[in-house]
């Protein structure tokens, strides 16, 4: 399984913490480029109307960002969007 089937959520909802954490390292390696500074990784859990999810959180040189875990289709943003994220 590559790198980008194993971010699927139907595949990301079962793994543990570490792995999450691993494919993660790997993704940020492959993707993002060496030189911007990443800091604050934290694993948190988000729900929007009763759904759940586990991702990480992190900053990318000084901007936020949430991993929304294989989901094409995804409406980023709480509140219906009308919100950002607290932190």
């Amino acid at each position: 399984m590559n790198l980008l089937e194993q971010l699927d959520w139907s595949y990301w909802k079962r793994l543990t913490p570490k792995e999450k954490r691993t494919l993660l390292s790997q993704l940020l390696l492959h993707f993002v480029n060496p030189l911007m500074k990443i800091t604050d990784i934290e694993l948190k859990d988000f729900e929007l109307f009763g759904i759940k999810c586990q991702t990480f959180q992190l900053v990318i040189d000084d901007e936020e960002f949430v991993f929304v875990p294989g989901n094409q289709k995804a409406i980023l943003g709480w509140n219906l969007g009308t919100k950002g994220l607290s932190c």
